[in-house]
């Protein structure tokens, strides 16, 4: 189910979506403040973020300006709520990244159609990126830096690189759980260095980050012909399916666009031999 976050200083208010988005098999999380929003956002990574304008100790713009410029938290979808309807508040509003506008008072019928919209637009996103990848792969698909045997790594470890120590702590949620082996590293240099040790079945390879980059670790991995096996599948949160197009040139075997969701990393790695047993969905 797709989580939403609201930041909302409205009790009564909070209340009346709570109401409204259990019925309809969404999961509801609050914020009453913007600070508290910014921090459950980055902790949560919800699918999509409802915000007040008014709100203590942050407003609404600052709290859309600080998550659009994180790149954990830049491309979930923002859309303002408030009484504010000014043309110049929605252009302000907009000016600033978030993705939709939604006046109150507002009516059941109303939240569900704004919510449905941009779910809608995110999958259109995300078929749109596939399709791109897709037809790359069949014009080049003899040019692989990859081959398939990659998948057939018998080494049942999942190697988790991320500078996010959230998105790490999620990663490791999702493989405590499932009972996967798994290592962390917070940046490519910390990654080549577990890889000298032993090599993984996959490689969950973020693409920004400090020290080494993802897009740097790529080109390493491939240069190294005792690595060429290695299954990469890199996590972005971009929307542009060039970038994603390009990292499958560099090298990456797949790709998982961000939030990060258990079910999407899953159905990746059920795809590989010596880790499939440990997928339950």
């Amino acid at each position: 189910m797709n989580k939403i976050l609201f930041i909302e200083d409205d009790l009564s208010i909070l209340t009346y979506i709570k109401k409204i988005l259990e019925k309809s098999d969404y999961i509801f999380t609050a914020a009453i403040n913007g600070q508290e929003g910014v921090e459950k956002a980055k902790e949560l990574q919800p699918d999509l973020i409802v915000c007040d304008v008014m709100l203590p100790f942050m407003d609404g713009f600052k709290v859309v300006t600080e998550l659009k410029k994180d790149t954990e938290t830049e491309s979930i979808p923002f859309v303002f709520l408030s009484a504010l309807s000014q043309r110049e508040n929605v252009r302000q509003g907009m000016n600033l990244g978030a993705e939709d506008y939604l006046t109150k008072p507002f009516d059941r019928k109303e939240l569900l159609a704004m919510i449905t919209a941009q779910f809608k637009k995110q999958e259109r996103i995300a078929k749109r990126i596939e399709k791109t990848v897709r037809e790359y792969r069949k014009k080049a698909e003899t040019n692989s830096p990859a081959p398939i045997k990659s998948l057939d790594n018998k080494n049942p470890y999942v190697l988790v690189v991320d500078d996010s120590e959230i998105n790490r702590k999620i990663c490791e949620n999702f493989f405590v759980k499932s009972k996967i082996p798994f290592k962390l590293a917070a940046n490519g240099h910390e990654a080549i260095s577990l890889i000298m040790e032993s090599e993984p079945s996959v490689i969950l390879l973020d693409i920004v980050m400090p020290v080494m980059d993802g897009m740097d670790t790529i080109k390493i991995i491939r240069k190294n012909k005792d690595w060429n096996h290695l299954h990469i599948i890199a996590m972005s949160s971009t929307s542009y399916e060039n970038d994603i197009v390009n990292l499958i040139k560099l090298g990456a075997n797949d790709y998982i666009l961000k939030p990060l969701k258990w079910n999407l990393v899953a159905s990746k790695l059920e795809k590989v031999t010596h880790l499939k047993k440990y997928i339950k969905r």
